[in-house]
């Protein structure tokens, strides 16, 4: 059996890289892939929500924690003026606890009723939090099952290029450290193919014909030439 050379493990190196782009591409448009993206979006946007609507429910917890302090002062107010009250013998002094104790009141109902106001936001703030952590639970479900089911679908891609990454390597041990290193640069130069064959009478790659004079010098120079047209790795015998 005859030792394959070293530009026939080029272009098989090169069908390697091929491949690899095609199963990645693959597995790159499965839908699932998609869906899996789409729903970590919609779990960052709902996060960001319940972090907003977070950042509510604590300043309305303050409002109502200092509208609590201000209705105690205003009780302990009302109850002194009510002992003061009591204790007078003086009618016009009376009269004038009188009129403070009213005011007393009146601004312990206003404080019940503002209090009552932000324990209503408070609770349809809550409600909300609630209703987005379980929309977010459920947008984490549908995300384990959707990479499940990514993973059944792609594993038979994803072992394809597992066993086409080997493959690959091994070709590459086969060539000398200045021709793969050439070759590495022409795949990044030329979009992923960085070697082609002469076909007929052109390139593979490029497919420019050559002209007969052209041909025969590039056939001429040994097994491995450059493309003159896109300047590739050109294999010159198969």
């Amino acid at each position: 059996m005859t030792t394959p050379s070293e530009a026939e493990f080029l272009l098989a190196l090169q069908e390697s890289d091929f491949k690899l782009r095609q199963l990645k591409k693959q597995l790159d448009e499965l839908p699932q892939r998609a869906k899996i993206l789409d729903l970590r979006h919609k779990q960052r946007e709902v996060e960001e929500k319940i972090e907003q609507v977070g950042s509510l429910r604590a300043e309305n917890e303050n409002t109502i924690r200092l509208l609590q302090d201000d209705e105690e002062r205003a009780i302990a107010h009302r109850k002194e003026t009510q002992s003061k009250i009591d204790e007078s013998s003086d009618y016009k002094e009376t009269g004038a606890l009188t009129r403070e104790l009213e005011a007393a009141v009146k601004k312990i109902e206003k404080i019940e009723f503002e209090t009552l106001k932000q324990m209503e936001k408070l609770d349809k703030i809550n409600e909300i939090i609630v209703q987005a952590k379980a929309a977010l639970v459920r947008l984490q479900e549908q995300e384990a099952e959707t990479v499940e089911d990514f993973k059944k679908n792609g594993s038979e891609l994803q072992n394809a290029v597992l066993h086409e990454t080997t493959l690959r390597e091994k070709r590459a041990t086969h060539l000398s450290d200045s021709l793969l290193k050439r070759y590495e640069k022409a795949v990044v130069a030329k979009g992923g193919i960085g070697a082609a064959y002469i076909e007929d009478d052109h390139c593979s790659a490029c497919r420019m014909p050559y002209a007969e004079g052209q041909l025969m010098q590039l056939k001429s120079s040994g097994e491995l030439a450059e493309c003159p047209h896109c300047h590739r790795l050109l294999v010159t015998k198969r």
